[in-house]
């Protein structure tokens, strides 16, 4: 069995019943916002690659909130109500959560139907590990044995530690200082691109403003 443990918040996950490590990282974790001891809850958007991609179209030419409101909408209808498999919808919607928070959704490639029938489960937040390293103890006093941990710890940004000059630019944690949507441009000849939480259409839209804004210099 193989558990992975999202650790970003020191928080939660989901335990896959099957042997071995399955193919992709994301059709095991989900990261918990929020889990008490004893609650097995994670606050995650499931979307699917449509209604993703659909969104993503849709922000060229409609406000981020509405766009937000309608792909809840459609997860709603698509998945119905998730609660029941200890997962519960954000405040934010999923676009919204990317840009504010950096909280990505999971982009559904057989992870929901693994939660229905079992074999991934979302259990409480992790309490402890001991045995060896192979049993993890949960918030609700349940003890699991695994054959694998994996920690999704994410990483932390050291552009700002090297980069000489750059303090107009970058804050102490490797984000752009100023705000969306002047996040792109820093003072002498430095620019930033894919740091708006925003993912490739982001990347794409700094790299186009940093592209005009050379133009117009030559």
């Amino acid at each position: 069995m193989v558990v992975a443990i999202g650790y970003v918040r020191g928080e939660v996950v989901a335990r896959d019943e099957g042997k071995g490590i399955p193919a992709t990282l994301c059709d095991v974790v989900l990261r918990a916002e929020t889990a008490t001891a004893g609650e097995a809850v994670a606050k995650v958007h499931i979307v699917s690659r449509w209604s993703m991609n659909l969104a993503l179209m849709l922000l060229k030419i409609i406000p981020m909130h509405l766009v937000d409101t309608l792909l809840v909408l459609v997860n709603k209808v698509t998945y119905g109500d998730l609660s029941r498999y200890g997962l519960q919808t954000p405040k934010d919607g999923p676009l919204l959560g990317r840009v504010k928070n950096g909280k990505y959704s999971i982009v559904d490639v057989g992870t929901l139907e693994k939660i229905k029938s079992g074999e991934i489960q979302v259990l409480p937040a992790l309490k402890s590990i001991k045995g060896g390293g192979g049993e993890v103890v949960f918030g609700n006093g349940k003890c699991y044995q695994f054959d694998v941990i994996l920690f999704a710890t994410g990483f932390k940004r050291s552009t700002h530690l090297w980069l000489q000059g750059g303090d107009s630019l970058l804050n102490q944690d490797g984000m752009p200082n100023s705000e969306y949507p002047n996040h792109w441009k820093g003072e002498n000849g430095l620019y930033c691109a894919g740091l708006s939480r925003s993912g490739l259409y982001g990347a794409a839209k700094d790299a186009q403003n940093i592209a005009q804004h050379i133009f117009k210099l030559i």
